[in-house]
């Protein structure tokens, strides 16, 4: 990450950081089960929980499960969120956490606020067992609404709502960095049907209505696989 204070106090003032539906928390966390396979007994690194919106919700599944961010403000807000729930403040590059002892790890919309996912990558597996597995979701580069609005060769992009280390994400690249650190058996995909319930700005708060009825239709379209709003990745380190 190119500017980790820039992350800290942009995040540290958003409290109550949530942007998505219910319905999108859920959709996504079906997705996270299908692609994973989780057992209830596994240990869970969520990284980069933020206020813990992701974290509480799987926690009510999965009870062995951390939170990691780096902003000491999100994790007290996490903590008197759920506190039945263990929040950390720690660095996703360089993570207080002993190799081999975890079984899952969970990026929910988080890599993309990296230039370079490799290192983080590395840290992961460095942390998981042997036939552990990560998950990660963030926004699609091909995706036209995101390349409009986020990516920084639109005329069109917006700075609001949004830290100077964001950017978007190919499938292609999510594959080769996961492959090139040694993961195995890596699933990359693009959805779609994720609808929100907040967005930076003024005028884009306007139109969201707009946005999460073009999510929807393109939910259901054979070209989410193309040019939908998410993608999604996981893969298991080897067992040798």
């Amino acid at each position: 990450m190119q500017n980790k204070h820039a992350e800290i106090d942009f995040f540290s003032k958003q409290p109550s950081w949530e942007v998505l539906t219910e319905k999108s928390y859920k959709r996504l966390i079906k997705f996270f089960f299908e692609m994973v396979k989780p057992n209830p007994s596994e240990v869970i690194l969520d990284l980069g929980c933020g206020t813990g919106a992701f974290t509480s919700r799987i926690a009510r599944t999965f009870p062995n499960i951390i939170g990691i961010d780096i902003s000491p403000e999100l994790i007290e807000t996490a903590k008197k969120t759920n506190p039945r729930v263990i929040y950390k403040v720690n660095d996703i590059e360089k993570l207080e956490i002993d190799e081999n002892s975890v079984d899952i790890c969970t990026f929910f919309g988080v890599l993309h606020h990296f230039q370079n996912i490799e290192k983080v990558m590395h840290e992961v597996h460095r942390v998981l067992r042997k036939g552990g597995r990560f998950w990660s979701y963030d926004p699609h580069k091909y995706n036209p609404a995101f390349f409009i609005y986020r990516d920084s060769s639109s005329p069109f992009m917006s700075k609001s709502g949004r830290t100077e280390n964001e950017r978007l994400l190919t499938r292609t690249e999510l594959k080769h960095v996961c492959n090139k650190v040694g993961f195995a058996n890596t699933d990359t995909r693009i959805i779609s049907g994720i609808t929100h319930s907040y967005i930076h700005g003024r005028i884009a708060q306007k139109i969201l209505p707009v946005y999460n009825l073009w999510e929807c239709v393109l939910g259901y379209s054979p070209f989410s696989r193309y040019i939908g709003s998410y993608v999604l990745g996981c893969g298991t380190k080897k067992e040798i």
